[in-house]
């Protein structure tokens, strides 16, 4: 470790294997050579392969870039991509780059596959990703969210839940029995913990099953004002339609890891406009049209790094005002459907109908205060 630290320490976080002999083959490669390899699809875009990344894309010319289906090499338990990069040429061609469908079956890998992308876009990129958002064709459109003059990281603190067992803090019998746990509230310390399966697209499950000890014993914690008050909560997994998942709440919930907590920093805001802005749909596809992390078929998940940077649109009062309207709307009906018995379908058939209409009604209202133009849209519903 400490040779690979001395050779490699500034140009990779991680260690990984495949990272080392990529950046290997780059020292050797000869003038007119190229070096293609199959690796982890989460180097394409990931944060703790930015310093790797960024080494290759200036000192080689990428060529192609794939993240292949799901177990489309049988023995690799994980997400896989095909990348392809030659040393450095005068007039280089882009990088041709594709994301395949998770599912789809594939027995050979079609020519004609990809969308182009300049070299100058991957190296100017901050973060050097391969993302078919940097595509030509959709230059226009990505330019509308970086007219953005701020972010949700701006606006909110968003963190993590706490850690209730650490090795280096519990015996293995006391995280066995999860000995901070209890399904009644034991005593003041004792919180109500909303679970990752109890949220989802405006709508939190009203009855806890579970309930924490906040206090000196968990293996990390967190300030207790993540907890309480007015705020949203987001889960960390995305949908199966590889959708964003936030709500409102305004009691007292302890959260673990697999939900983050996304408290106000400003009083001049109403946070239901955010949440209207999250579970929508072109914010779910531009962060995971620049993110494999968010497309893994085993655990698509949200990183807090790349959730602070998504573009945050400020709005006059009544855009604000009307988007708040539809978003209290669409609490209320998520709650009347829970609340509704399965016998009755009809009634749940017209919610869900009622609940269709009115996401319809926010993502409209979204793409307006993007800018975004009619064809632009229509990009963005068939993606």
């Amino acid at each position: 470790m400490k040779y690979l630290k001395n050779a490699y320490g500034r140009d990779t976080g991680t260690y990984d294997t495949y990272e080392l002999f990529m950046l290997k083959s780059s020292q050797i490669l000869k003038d007119n050579g190229s070096m293609g390899m199959i690796i982890p699809s989460s180097w394409l875009t990931g944060e703790s392969y930015l310093h790797s990344r960024r080494k290759l894309t200036q000192f080689l010319d990428p060529k192609i870039a794939y993240a292949m289906p799901f177990d489309v090499f049988p023995q690799a338990y994980i997400d896989t991509a095909i990348v392809v990069m030659s040393a450095r040429q005068e007039n280089p061609p882009d990088c041709k780059v594709y994301f395949y469908p998770k599912r789809e079956k594939i027995s050979e890998i079609r020519p004609d596959l990809g969308v182009s992308v300049p070299l100058a876009r991957i190296r100017s990129d901050n973060e050097n990703r391969f993302s078919i958002m940097f595509a030509r064709e959709y230059e226009n459109l990505l330019s509308k969210f970086q007219l953005c003059e701020s972010t949700f990281g701006d606006w909110f603190n968003i963190q993590r839940g706490v850690q209730p067992y650490g090795k280096q803090k519990h015996t293995k019998d006391e995280m066995t029995s999860r000995f901070l746990h209890a399904s009644t509230r034991l005593n003041d310390s004792y919180m109500p913990e909303l679970q990752g399966e109890e949220l989802s697209r405006y709508f939190v499950e009203p009855n806890r099953t579970s309930y924490l000890e906040y206090s000196d014993r968990l293996a990390s914690s967190r300030p207790i004002e993540n907890f309480t008050g007015e705020r949203l909560v987001l889960r960390r997994l995305l949908t199966r339609k590889f959708r964003l998942q936030a709500s409102y709440v305004n009691t007292s919930l302890i959260t673990t890891d697999n939900i983050l907590s996304v408290v106000p920093l400003k009083d001049d805001l109403n946070v239901l406009y955010a949440l209207g802005i999250l579970n929508s749909k072109i914010i779910s596809w531009y962060y995971t049209g620049l993110s494999m992390v968010a497309q893994k078929d085993d655990f698509p998940q949200v990183h807090i790094s790349a959730l602070k940077s998504l573009p945050f649109p400020l709005a006059e009062k009544a855009q604000h005002d009307q988007v708040v309207n539809l978003v209290e709307k669409m609490l209320s009906l998520k709650q009347r459907q829970a609340n509704t018995n399965d016998a009755l379908n009809d009634q749940r058939h017209e919610l869900q109908e009622q609940i269709q209409y009115l996401d319809q009604q926010i993502d409209r209202l979204v793409y307006q205060l993007y800018d975004l133009t009619e064809e632009e849209i229509r990009v963005v519903e068939g993606a």
